[in-house]
C-alpha cells in the first residue's frame, strides 16, 4: 500500500471554494446558505452599507480612546506637578485639568454614541437573519434601527468634532512650562 504525499497545492474541495480560518468559513456558509428573505425598498440600504458602516465605527472608536487615554495620561502629569509649581502657574495648570476634564467628557459622550451605533448595528444584523430564518417582513424593525445607527454615529462624530475644537482653541505655545 503506497501512501500519498500531500504537497502545498493539493487541498480539499473545501479550503479551494473557501481558503480561510474556520470561523470565517462558518459564516461564509452561513450567509450562503441563509439567504436574507427580500426586502422592501426603504430597508434595502441597511443591508449592503453595513460592512462600511461597521468598518468607520472601528476607526472611530479607535481613534476616540486613544484620544482618551493621552487626555487622560496628560491629566495625571498635570495633578501631580501641581503642587510642584509655583503660584503664578499653579492656576494656570488647574485650568488646564479644568479643560482636560470638560474634554475627556465630550470624549467619553462620543465613545458612548460610538457604541450604541455599533448596538445599533449587531441589531439590524439579527434582523436580518431572524427575517431570513422565520420568513418575517421585518423592514420597518431593520429601517428604524438603521436610523437609529446613523443617528449615534452621527452624534458621536459631531462630539468627537466639538472635541478637537477645544483642543486646538485652547493651545498655548512657547508658553514656559
Amino acid at each position: 500500500c503506497r501512501r500519498r504525499r500531500r504537497t502545498g497545492n493539493t487541498s480539499s474541495p473545501r479550503t479551494r471554494i473557501a481558503p480561510v480560518a474556520p470561523a470565517a468559513r462558518a459564516t461564509l456558509i452561513a450567509w450562503a446558505i441563509i439567504r436574507p428573505a427580500p426586502l422592501p425598498e426603504p430597508a434595502r440600504p441597511a443591508r449592503s452599507r453595513i460592512p462600511a458602516i461597521t468598518g468607520a465605527e472601528s476607526a472611530v472608536l479607535i481613534v476616540l480612546t486613544n484620544r482618551l487615554a493621552r487626555i487622560v495620561d496628560r491629566a495625571r502629569a498635570l495633578d501631580e506637578r501641581v503642587e510642584t509649581v509655583d503660584d503664578a502657574h499653579r492656576e494656570q495648570v488647574r485650568e488646564d485639568l479644568v479643560v482636560l476634564a470638560h474634554r475627556a467628557r465630550l470624549v467619553n459622550g462620543a465613545i458612548t454614541l460610538a457604541v450604541l451605533c455599533a448596538l445599533c448595528v449587531c441589531g439590524v444584523i439579527v434582523m436580518l437573519f431572524a427575517g431570513a430564518v422565520l420568513q418575517l417582513d421585518n423592514s420597518r424593525a431593520i429601517a428604524l434601527l438603521f436610523i437609529a445607527a446613523m443617528v449615534c454615529f452621527i452624534a458621536a462624530l459631531a462630539g468627537f468634532l466639538r472635541e478637537t475644537y477645544l483642543a486646538t482653541s485652547t493651545l498655548r505655545f512657547g508658553r514656559r512650562r
